[in-house]
């Protein structure tokens, strides 16, 4: 799902560089409910697949995957270098996500 985001971003760089950040950014957008909403359903689909493995902190891993995706948005000028972070952040999010704490001392 990351993967499509960052892929969606590229290609908007790519065709239309006076427009792409306009078009990614609900700050500057012309319907930020629109990007709003769609951040919320990213979220949604990306916290459903981490919930079962790890319920309490599923969410949290969720927007630090999404922020994550986002700032790499910011400067596509090297697609090759935007994808290969990407698959390290998701690898090093995600196994932070997952890690099991340590028990208690008895």
């Amino acid at each position: 799902m990351l993967t499509v985001k960052l892929e969606v971003a590229i290609r908007l760089w790519r065709d239309s560089p006076a427009h792409a950040y306009e078009l990614l950014s609900a700050a500057s957008a012309h319907t930020p409910e629109l990007v709003t909403g769609s951040m919320d359903r990213l979220t949604e689909l990306v916290t459903g697949p981490l919930a079962g493995l790890v319920p309490d902190t599923a969410d949290q891993a969720a927007g630090v995957l999404l922020t994550f995706t986002r700032g790499l948005e910011d400067d596509l000028r090297d697609p090759e270098t935007a994808r290969r972070d990407l698959r390290a952040g998701i690898r090093m999010i995600t196994r932070g996500a997952l890690s099991r704490p340590a028990p208690p001392p008895a």
